[in-house]
């Protein structure tokens, strides 16, 4: 589920909201699909609030990696925590983790051969800034147009459309309809 956030510009104080996508995949040498993480950038080509590419590091990919076999970690205790039996019947929470395992190291074999930097989904570009939103710091940053300040909070989790876009290992958008390379 994509999250949304709030963008505060500063100094006047006026609010603007940005909701992010879903439905953006990468489309792998072996013709199988990753998910696309987006986080909410400005975009220099755009001239606007856009959605850029999260590729994340292997550092911490790797921490995901062991936190998913590691009993005391908290992602590994969430994981195996019951949704219930008629949850639990329909994905066993052991699987569940080897599936998010499995993907974890496709994520990883796929960002240990990106060599391009983040790009934003709409245009491509990779002349963007993002934001930091993991965590709400209350701390403005200057507006990449170069007038005043923003304060940019995640407030939460929204449901919206898919967008069904599929995108190069190297974050290049494919045509519609091309989900092969």
């Amino acid at each position: 589920m994509p999250s949304f956030y709030e963008i505060t510009f500063l100094p006047e104080g006026s609010k603007e909201r940005h909701y992010g996508s879903r439905g953006n995949y990468y489309v792998l040498q072996d013709e199988s699909h990753l998910d696309l993480i987006c986080e909410p950038i400005w975009c220099h080509l755009c001239g606007d609030f856009s959605e850029g590419e999260r590729l994340g590091t292997l550092v911490e990919i790797d921490r995901e990696l062991a936190d998913l076999h590691d009993p005391s970690s908290h992602l590994y205790r969430m994981m195996m925590m019951s949704a219930g039996p008629e949850l639990d019947a329909l994905l066993p929470r052991e699987s569940f983790r080897s599936e998010l395992t499995a993907n974890a190291q496709k994520r990883r074999r796929w960002r240990e051969s990106r060599s391009s930097p983040p790009k934003c989904i709409r245009c491509g570009s990779t002349r963007i800034v993002a934001f930091n939103t993991e965590f709400n710091t209350d701390k403005p940053v200057p507006h990449p147009s170069g007038s005043g300040e923003l304060l940019v909070r995640w407030l939460g989790m929204c449901s919206t459309g898919w967008n069904e876009w599929y995108f190069s290992p190297e974050g290049d958008r494919l045509p519609e309809g091309d989900e092969t390379e």
